[in-house]
């Protein structure tokens, strides 16, 4: 940590050499916190660019309470969260259908192609989440960060983190009951909105 510190000053400083190491040993953190949101390639190396640049141009803002990765992975995701209620409102379906060419009767492929679609359903499920609870479901149960680097990534309070992630997953666990053996969902809107 003490040689990113030292890089950090440097490209507070104005080092862009400095910057460009930080930027390079984070990338693929901030790269998967867009992805998890966009779930594509493209988009994601897209937001991965402009947090980045985003970084870069607030650095002397940056006031290093968190990390500069859990910082720059926060950049991410609100930007990542931008461009996917943009795409949203640019096209009716949000997500793409994957074309998979089979022998049904090839009984791993039918099971592979279950998984697919177990998948499928889930992502579909938590891109109804309202923004703030798909966030944090998606930062602490997809990428494994724990409620402080939640708290700092999103800038709110860790008891907030909490409250996002319990009415998320409860909306999560009614919407796909019936697929793992409960009680069918009730069709709607959405049950919740912390």
């Amino acid at each position: 940590m003490h040689d990113e510190d030292a890089l950090l000053a440097r490209a507070r400083a104005g080092d862009r050499e400095a910057f460009a190491a930080l930027a390079a040993a984070h990338r693929e953190a901030v790269y998967r916190a867009a992805w998890w949101i966009l779930r594509d390639q493209d988009d994601a190396l897209d937001v991965t660019q402009e947090a980045l640049l985003r970084a870069f141009r607030f650095l002397p803002g940056f006031d290093g309470r968190a990390s500069f990765r859990t910082w720059a992975r926060r950049i991410a995701t609100n930007v990542a969260l931008d461009r996917q209620a943009r795409r949203r409102r640019d096209r009716a379906d949000a997500l793409p259908e994957e074309d998979v060419v089979s022998d049904p009767r090839d009984e791993e492929v039918g099971e592979a192609l279950e998984r697919q679609e177990r998948r499928r359903l889930v992502r579909e499920a938590i891109e109804t989440l309202p923004p703030a609870q798909r966030a944090a479901v998606l930062l602490r149960d997809v990428e494994g960060l724990s409620y402080e680097e939640i708290a700092g990534a999103l800038e709110i309070p860790r008891g907030t983190v909490m409250s996002r992630l319990f009415y998320g997953r409860a909306t999560l666990k009614k919407r796909l009951a019936w697929l793992f053996g409960g009680e069918p969902a009730r069709a709607g809107g959405q049950e919740d909105a912390a």
